[in-house]
């Protein structure tokens, strides 16, 4: 093998390894509350304060006792908020967000404050948010 190739190959592996660690940096974090009929809720995550691109995902579903459980139902995460993808869950609805960066705890909140308006039906709620690492 050539002085040339082997360097070809060394470039190549080099970039290959970084592109790695770049996929490996990329964490999730998630969080489920259970939200009671005609009650507020709010769902938080704490993320270290270096946190970066973070990507909020929002859902919902109807909580059961014993049996299947419904499928999950994708909700508002930015302004205008409102109700929940699904007619089923149109009852529930995105009220505001927070977002709170306090480099001094090394920890940064996110938070949905969502409004279960069924009368009956107690709901699961799950955030997840993906996130970066510098």
């Amino acid at each position: 093998m050539t002085q040339a190739c082997s360097r070809v190959l060394a470039i190549l592996a080099g970039i290959a390894i970084l592109a790695c660690t770049g996929a490996a940096l990329a964490m999730e974090s998630c969080n489920q509350v259970d939200v009671a009929p005609r009650s507020d809720a709010t769902i938080s995550l704490l993320l270290p304060d270096v946190a970066n691109d973070l990507q909020a995902r929002l859902k919902v579903r109807d909580t059961h006792e014993s049996g299947p459980v419904d499928a999950w139902t994708t909700c508002p995460i930015a302004a205008p908020y409102g109700t929940c993808a699904s007619p089923a869950h149109a009852d529930i609805s995105t009220i505001t967000t927070r977002r709170v960066v306090d480099p001094a705890d090394g920890m940064q909140l996110i938070a949905f404050r969502l409004k279960n308006g069924s009368a009956s039906l107690k709901r699961d709620v799950r955030l997840c948010v993906q996130y970066g690492m510098p």
